[in-house]
């Protein structure tokens, strides 16, 4: 017989499950996946590895006798968490992007060109997560990381961030991956921790400028909210480019949450509550539906390659179902089961202006089940014998395919931007710069005294935090209140613009049309009050050049804010210096007269049509930020960030002195 009929045979009788020498017996894929829908109850698509839920919500039986492993192999350690059903397998199903891999999907299934192969649904939406899944899986780490960042949603419960979606996830993750597989009943010393640096009514203008503030660097896998709270397209873009873009090359999954609303009808025949008295003219039903927002997102999502989980596709059907017998509306998705109490009301009313997006405990911990799916789709998808073999090889396949990738990028975690005028930092600089950072950057001017010695010593700026009068919160910043005390700070402000796909030369290798465009734009945020604060004076020096300016901190307003002043400089540089000194207002100098600086951004909209939509959100998130204390960045590790299992914010600075003097560097 020859070789090449012998090779056929052995072939034949491996495809068959027939085991021989020197060759482990692997069932073709598809049909393993028949055995494992077999083995649940109406043959629900087993989707989460081992387990999981029918059509009432219910986990169903483990399934993962019914297949066995290869001669040498082993099975993975992955399980459905008990009680963790909020949500049926129909609802997750339906909350996945299309670009997650179906559970119909042959692993080998691939486009005919290289570069089609490479960044096609199987290896790029799903590739990240499984790089840093598989890992943990297989039991070559115990620790992941995950971050998230978005708005109120994300944040949840200040009071208890365990019960926030992104916490719930964590715990959700390690439970499943703690209980080992086949007759080994001890539990895996495994932890995935969660660190959640969202604000409330923060959205993308402001992260695409700080998302290292926020966002732990060692963050395996990131959760991204930011539909709710809008920003501009180009910002919500940025955002992701930023963190693809990280050396550690997290993976991403965004959650696309939604503001829920009664539907809108035409006359009063289909209207089950009548006419609305704040929108004359126009008739509601009883029926809530989730606005459609999330969809305007996609387009960045799909050319990015970046899953997503939506809460409406999840669960709209059932809020629907749910939600049409009010009062007495009952029911696990009527609106008063996901959505806090306040917020119903909103809906109920007709008061849009904060209406159906903040969710209560259950709803937190809908989007963590939805979360916990996609992860399991992803494992499943790629071993689906549920076998280290399969998963081993899977992830070998997906490094391969991560070195490909990057190398059609150039070396970069991302390719080119999906609209022209993309901002993208050169090596990726920080354009954000909190009052830590600002530290880091002083190079001149400053005198070489303590803030903490007697008032006849003081001199300089100094990193401080006031306490409100009010609230008694510590707020953060670099200040003085010695008059004629220079402070400077070098800042890089080159950016770089990207047009059809490419990274197009420094700004001052360009032209267009806004004059601020063709240098930089320096944001500074200061502490505006009425009483007690100065002028600084300001100027430009080093590789970059600007008007001479001054910064008023004092205003007619009650009340203590923060403010933005843009100081507009030429050429972009590495090195652009800035100047502040103190100048007291005549009349005004009061017993103490201060300027506080709070941070330092540098700007990266080129589009003048968004750039005011985006300095809104960029005031409002540093506003956010410096409120809620957010002193420091993610290159810190999270330091300011809710981590869980962590320290609270307050005791983790119990032990930070109040000042601390600035030390300048050559």
């Amino acid at each position: 017989v020859s070789p090449w009929i012998r090779l056929r045979a052995l072939a034949v009788l491996a495809l068959c499950g027939v085991p021989f020498a020197g060759v482990h017996a692997v069932r073709p894929i598809r049909a393993q996946q028949e055995v494992l829908r077999a083995s649940l109850s109406g043959g629900v698509a087993l989707a989460n590895g081992t387990r999981g839920g029918d059509d009432a919500g219910h986990p169903a039986v483990d399934a993962r006798g019914k297949i066995a492993c290869a001669e040498g192999d082993e099975p993975i350690s992955l399980s459905w968490p008990e009680g963790w059903t909020r949500t049926t397998q129909t609802q997750r199903e339906r909350a996945l992007s299309p670009s997650f891999p179906g559970p119909d999907t042959d692993a080998s299934e691939t486009s005919s060109s290289s570069r089609d192969v490479i960044t096609n649904a199987l290896s790029s939406s799903s590739r990240r997560l499984l790089l840093k899944l598989a890992p943990l899986v297989l039991g070559e780490k115990d620790t992941l990381i995950v971050g998230a960042v978005g708005g109120s949603v994300t944040l949840g419960d200040t009071r208890r961030p365990d019960l926030a979606y992104p916490a719930l996830f964590a715990a959700g993750l390690t439970e499943a991956l703690a209980n080992r597989a086949g007759e080994d009943k001890r539990k895996r010393d495994v932890s995935v921790a969660a660190v959640n640096g969202a604000m409330g009514g923060t959205g993308s203008g402001y992260f695409a400028l700080c998302i290292n503030r926020h966002l732990s660097m060692d963050a395996d896998i990131v959760l991204v909210e930011l539909n709710v709270n809008d920003g501009t397209d180009r910002s919500f873009e940025r955002v992701h480019r930023k963190i693809l873009d990280r050396a550690s090359r997290p993976a991403v999954v965004d959650v696309l949450a939604e503001v829920w609303k009664e539907k809108m009808v035409e006359d009063r025949e289909d209207s089950d509550a009548g006419r609305s008295d704040t929108h004359p003219g126009v008739f509601f039903s009883r029926e809530v539906v989730p606005g459609e927002q999330w969809r305007s997102r996609l387009e960045t999502l799909k050319h990015y390659a970046v899953p997503y989980v939506s809460q409406a596709e999840a669960i709209a059907p059932e809020v629907s179902r749910d939600s049409k017998t009010f009062p007495d509306a009952e029911g696990a998705f009527a609106p008063d089961a996901f959505l806090n109490a306040a917020d119903v009301a909103h809906i109920r009313n007709h008061t849009f202006t904060s209406a159906g997006l903040h969710l209560t405990t259950y709803g937190h911990g809908i989007l963590a089940e939805l979360l916990l799916h996609a992860v399991f789709r992803v494992v499943e998808h790629h071993a689906p014998d549920l076998c280290r073999g399969s998963l081993e090889r899977a992830l070998t396949a997906a490094r391969a395919a991560e070195s490909s990738v990057e190398a059609l990028n150039g070396g970069r975690g991302v390719g080119g931007s999906l609209r022209g005028d993309v901002a993208d930092r050169p090596g990726g600089v920080d354009s954000c710069h909190s009052p830590e950072a600002l530290l880091a950057a002083t190079v001149a001017g400053v005198e070489d005294s303590s803030l903490n010695k007697g008032d006849e010593e003081k001199g300089g700026w100094a990193l401080a935090a006031d306490a409100s009068p009010n609230t008694g919160e510590k707020k953060w910043g670099v200040e003085t209140s010695t008059p004629g005390a220079a402070w400077t700070v070098s800042l890089d402000t080159r950016v770089v613009r990207t047009r059809g796909g490419e990274r197009d030369d420094p700004l001052i290798e360009t032209t267009h049309d806004s004059g601020w465009a063709k240098g930089s734009v320096i944001t500074v945020a200061y502490l505006a009050s009425y009483e007690n604060m100065g002028v600084a004076e300001g100027f430009c020096g080093g590789a970059c050049f600007c008007a001479p300016f001054s910064i008023n901190a004092t205003w007619d307003k009650p009340t203590s804010e923060l403010a933005l002043f843009e100081v507009h400089t030429t050429p972009p540089t590495e090195d652009c210096r800035i100047t502040l000194s103190l100048r007291p207002i005549e009349g005004n100098e009061g017993p103490v007269t201060r300027f506080k600086v709070l941070q330092m951004t540098v700007q990266e909209e080129f589009v003048e049509a968004d750039r005011a939509r985006a300095a809104m959100q960029e005031a409002g998130g540093a506003e956010n930020a410096f409120r809620a204390n957010r002193m420091t960045g993610g290159a810190e590790g999270g330091r300011g960030v809710s981590r869980s299992r962590a320290k609270t914010r307050e005791d983790a600075w119990s032990d930070h002195r109040t000042t601390i003097r600035i030390r300048g560097r050559s």
